[in-house]
């Protein structure tokens, strides 16, 4: 299940975040581990900046080439609260992204531009508007039991102040998916310009 068509490597573009971060996340969002909900991995906490989809072997280094272009700075972003996209159906559970959350748009937005220079050779870029988060579970079956915990934790910790994260770099990471779920490995990091790469 988790080969790959025609040597294409299905890719994406993520912020990390360390580890007493995840940590955290996962600790706060422990009332959530429930039958009918699919907690995220510890190592699999990230924040996606870009979903590439599946890219051919030949584009990759072309597409390398065009993320060590990027220029940025290194900037805060603070984690608080949880939320989901659908009150009525909660299917996915995030930690928020507050303060520096525009940022996050801005770096979203350079890699986007950057890329589209290569065309359709290197990847198709979607039209969804951006919305920075770190998904933290799943509600794989949305009974009225389930729906109803998820609801109650959200009210109650739709406020929880997680940590500040520094962005000095993101990462080109591969995701392979199993029947266990995905496993992702990282490719290639690229550090801010107050970094060296």
């Amino acid at each position: 299940m988790g080969r790959q068509l025609n040597g294409s490597q299905r890719l994406f573009i993520a912020i990390d975040l360390p580890e007493h971060i995840k940590e955290k996340i996962a600790a706060a969002s422990r009332p959530l581990n429930s039958s009918g909900i699919s907690p995220v991995l510890l190592q699999n906490m990230h924040i996606t900046l870009l979903f590439l989809g599946s890219i051919k072997p030949d584009a990759i280094q072309s597409l390398t080439s065009a993320l060590h272009q990027i220029k940025f700075i290194g900037f805060d972003i603070t984690i608080q609260g949880f939320s989901t996209f659908s009150v009525n159906d909660p299917r996915v559970i995030f930690a928020k992204v507050e303060n520096g959350s525009e940022m996050l748009e801005r770096l979203h937005l350079d890699i986007t531009e950057r890329i589209s220079v290569f065309g359709d050779a290197l990847l198709p870029i979607g039209t969804e508007k951006f919305s920075p988060h770190l998904t933290v579970a799943r509600l794989r079956h949305p009974d009225e039991s389930a729906v109803h915990k998820v609801s109650a934790f959200l009210e109650e910790n739709k406020e929880i102040n997680i940590g500040t994260v520094h962005v000095s770099s993101f990462v080109l990471k591969r995701s392979v998916l199993t029947n266990f779920g995905p496993v992702y490995t990282d490719l290639r990091t690229f550090n801010s310009s107050d970094l060296s790469n």
